[in-house]
C-alpha cells in the first residue's frame, strides 16, 4: 500500500476511536466532572490501541505478508457472527451499517472463500490472505445478512442450532443476559438461503455446551444435529462441519472431540480467536469473533491476525 494511503486508513482510524470517546460525553455537571479523570484514561487507552492497532496493519502485517508470500503461506481469517441488526447493543451482535461496511473492506482487500473452497485449500499455496465468513447459531436475523451477503456477492456458512430454528424456543444464553427470547431462523428461511448458495452446519440441537454435559448428552445432541440437518435440506446440508457452541478451548471435552469423527464430523470449529495457516487442523479450525466493539480499523486488524480473546457471552476464553 502505498504511505499515503496507509496514513490515510491510520488517521481515519484515529478520528473513528476520536469520535468514539467524545460521543460519550454529557452536559457537564459536578458529578460528572469528577469522572472526568476516568473517562479521560479510558480514552487514552483507546487512542494508545488505536496507535498499536494501525502499527500492526499498516506496518507490521504488510512487512509479514510480503515475506510469507515468497511461500505462498498467507493465512485464512475464519469470521463468526451471530447477530446483524440495530436493536441489540450486545457482544454478538453488530450493526447493519457496520456489517455493511465490514463486507466492502472483505471483498476489497482480501480473497473471500466459500467454505469448501477454504476447507479443500489445506496444504495448498494462497496467493494473499483470505477470509471466509460464517454465522453462529440460527437468529431470524441471519437472513438480513444472507441478503446483505448475495447483494454483496460474497459467501458465508451457517452453523445453527436445529431444534431452536423453526421454534419459538430461546436461546440459553439469551435468557441469562436478556431474560428473553430473540426469534430465530425458520426452516423456510433456511431452505431458501441454501437455494442462494449459503452452507449449513452443525450447532448441536438445542445449543448445549458439550464440554460440560454429560459425555452422552453431548454426543445425542450433535447427532440429532445431523440428522435434522439431512432430513431439512437433503443434500445440501453441510452435517459434516460442526461449530460447537460458545466456543472457548474448555467448551468441547478431549472425549467429545474424540468421538466426532464416529458422529459424522469432519471439520470441527472453535471461537476462541486466530487465524488458520496453510496446514490447519481439521478438527481444531480457528474462528475469530465480531461484534459491535469493532471498529474498521479493529476490524482489518482481526483479519490480519490480530488476536481478540474475548469471549462473544462476557470474560475471556480460556
Amino acid at each position: 500500500m502505498p504511505a499515503c494511503g496507509a496514513g490515510l486508513g491510520f488517521l481515519c482510524g484515529l478520528q473513528e476511536t476520536y469520535h468514539r470517546c467524545t460521543s460519550r460525553r454529557h452536559p457537564v455537571t459536578q458529578e460528572r466532572t469528577s469522572r472526568m479523570p476516568r473517562r479521560l484514561g479510558t480514552s487514552l487507552r483507546e487512542i494508545a490501541k488505536t496507535c498499536m492497532l494501525g502499527l500492526y496493519v499498516y506496518l507490521w502485517a504488510p512487512v509479514r505478508n510480503l515475506v510469507r508470500s515468497l511461500a505462498g503461506r498467507y493465512h485464512a481469517a475464519v469470521l463468526v457472527y451471530h447477530r446483524v441488526d440495530d436493536e441489540h447493543k450486545d457482544s454478538i451482535t453488530v450493526g447493519v451499517d457496520q456489517f455493511n461496511r465490514q463486507l466492502k473492506i472483505l471483498k476489497s482487500r482480501y480473497d473471500v472463500l466459500d467454505m469448501p473452497d477454504f476447507l479443500a485449500s489445506r496444504g495448498r499455496r494462497r496467493g494473499r490472505v483470505a477470509a471466509v465468513i460464517t454465522f453462529d447459531d440460527g437468529y431470524e436475523s441471519a437472513h438480513l445478512a444472507a441478503r446483505l451477503l448475495r447483494a454483496a456477492g460474497l459467501p458465508a456458512c451457517f452453523f445453527v442450532s436445529t431444534r431452536i430454528v423453526g421454534t419459538e424456543a430461546a436461546f440459553p444464553h439469551d435468557m441469562v443476559k436478556l431474560g428473553r427470547c430473540v426469534p430465530a431462523l425458520n426452516w423456510d428461511q433456511i431452505r431458501q438461503m441454501s437455494e442462494w448458495g449459503f452452507h449449513f452446519g452443525n450447532h448441536t440441537a438445542h445449543h448445549v455446551n458439550v464440554g460440560a454435559v454429560p459425555h452422552e448428552t453431548a454426543i445425542a445432541e450433535i447427532a440429532a444435529g445431523r440428522d435434522d440437518l439431512l432430513r431439512q435440506l437433503g443434500g445440501n446440508s453441510s452435517e459434516g462441519w460442526f461449530a460447537y457452541p460458545y466456543g472457548g478451548r474448555s467448551d468441547i471435552s478431549q472425549g467429545v472431540r474424540a468421538a466426532l469423527p464416529a458422529c459424522g464430523v469432519e471439520y470441527c470449529f472453535s471461537a476462541y480467536g486466530g487465524v488458520n495457516g496453510v496446514d490447519f487442523d481439521p478438527m481444531d479450525i480457528k474462528r475469530q469473533g465480531i461484534d459491535r466493539s469493532f471498529t474498521l480499523l479493529a476490524f482489518r486488524a482481526a483479519v490480519e491476525g490480530w488476536l481478540v480473546r474475548r469471549r462473544p457471552w462476557g470474560g475471556r476464553c480460556t
